[in-house]
């Protein structure tokens, strides 16, 4: 029993070292600055199981290329007039989803028709859940912080988003999250709207409700 125990560790920290060495071998032979090559390394990313380094490399072609379809839709973006948001916020006239939208005048922008919901269209629950763990966690609040502080589209911000909603952090991040969001000096709603988004990419709907 050992023996096969030990077998399975040496064959999972295998696996992990060769996707570990392949990924920096595609890195490296990805052009940074060229959004189409860093969509595609995201995309190989998605197809090995690194969901968060797949969201980090979709971040970084937005940035390079705020209207690029295929990034807006792997993170589940649909495009509402001239405002990317996500598909389970777009009204029903849109259909939820990207494939409801119509190529532009410039073939590679689509749109989908309707207003945008309102803040009236929403059942708001402005009451903060309950801390878990209320013991001081300096990394969670320091990640919190992080967000308030670090420039919109910055790979500190990706980091802090990625990293907030792990598995293992997302418990004590949701409720602190929340009670940082109440108070009147905290000022940052980016970073929990692209929360919103990578949980409901990720599927994670009754998480993006609860936000």
């Amino acid at each position: 029993m050992m023996r096969t125990l030990l077998l399975a560790l040496v064959l999972s920290l295998s696996a992990a070292s060769l996707r570990a060495e392949s990924y920096q071998d595609m890195a490296g032979q990805t052009d940074m600055t060229n959004a189409e090559a860093v969509y595609s390394l995201a995309k190989w990313c998605d197809d090995n199981r690194m969901p968060t380094k797949a969201a980090q490399l979709y971040f970084k072609v937005i940035k390079l290329d705020p209207d690029h379809v295929g990034a807006r839709t792997a993170r589940g973006e649909v495009l509402i007039g001239d405002r990317w948001v996500n598909k389970a916020f777009a009204p029903p006239s849109a259909g939820g989803s990207a494939g409801s939208s119509t190529a532009g005048k410039d073939g590679g922008r689509r749109s989908s028709g309707g207003p945008g919901p309102t803040a009236k269209d929403v059942a708001w629950n402005l009451t903060v859940p309950k801390d878990p763990n209320p013991v001081q966690n300096d990394f969670v609040d320091g990640l919190i912080e992080r967000m308030r502080t670090a420039a919109n589209e910055s790979d500190g911000m990706a980091r802090a988003v990625a990293t907030l909603i792990r598995a293992d952090n997302w418990p004590t991040a949701f409720p602190r999250l929340c009670a940082a969001l109440v108070k009147p000096g905290y000022g940052d709603v980016y970073g929990p709207s692209d929360i919103i988004l990578q949980l409901a990419r990720s599927g994670r709907t009754s998480e993006v409700r609860r936000l």
